[in-house]
């Protein structure tokens, strides 16, 4: 948001794809577990297919911050511009890749 100046036009739909995350993060919360001695706490069940919208979501959107940063970024022209872009994709895509 900070890199396209709080442009509505960006930040409306970030906020409602946000929202949309935190859902998916607080439904997919709720699994069930239990102690097993010898052992710790073990996960005796979850709800999959949301757990997998929410990976499956959270891949997108991160996909889609990292495409709107990388479009503003490679627009914009100035010196600072080549060190931020290289932080930025190096960064961004390493964290894109390895998640």
């Amino acid at each position: 948001m900070a890199v396209w100046s709080r442009r509505w036009y960006i930040v409306v739909p970030l906020v409602v794809l946000i929202l949309g995350h935190w859902s998916l993060l607080m439904h997919g919360v709720f699994l069930t577990a239990t102690f097993v001695p010898g052992q710790g706490c073990v996960i005796t069940s979850t709800n999959a297919p949301v757990l997998i919208a929410t990976w499956v979501y959270s891949m997108a959107f991160d996909f889609i911050v990292l495409s709107l940063t990388a479009i503003k970024l490679v627009r914009t022209e100035s010196v600072i511009r080549s060190r931020l872009v290289e932080l930025v994709f190096r960064d961004g895509l390493i964290y894109f890749v390895i998640a």
